[in-house]
């Protein structure tokens, strides 16, 4: 009578120590794999919080040299318009020139 009790016993003990084993190995790979996302996940963070940076730095920047093209247009007009003034003052001055002579 207690050899069947035995082996069933011995069955469910061999099987209990299956699923143990399983479990173990489960629990290395989850941890592992929790392992490997993290570290990752702190990468594409690092990655992505140095992108952003970049990106103010780069819009920073340009808006300065929106800026910059801004007065200089405004000075290039003005230069542009002081000179055809100028170029018109000395032809009525040669005028003035031709004509006294």
């Amino acid at each position: 009578n207690l050899g069947p009790i035995n082996k069933l016993h011995e069955m469910f003990s061999n099987m209990i120590t299956e699923v143990n084993d399983e479990q173990y190995k489960s629990d290395e790979i989850y941890a592992a794999q929790k392992g490997q996302c993290e570290k990752e996940i702190s990468f594409r963070t690092s990655q992505v919080s140095e992108a952003q940076n970049s990106l103010e730095v780069g819009n920073e920047n340009l808006q300065k040299c929106k800026l910059g093209f801004t007065r200089s247009s405004a000075v290039l007009e003005l230069n542009l318009s002081f000179q055809k003034e100028k170029q018109k003052q000395l032809e009525n001055e040669k005028i003035g020139r031709e004509y006294q002579h």
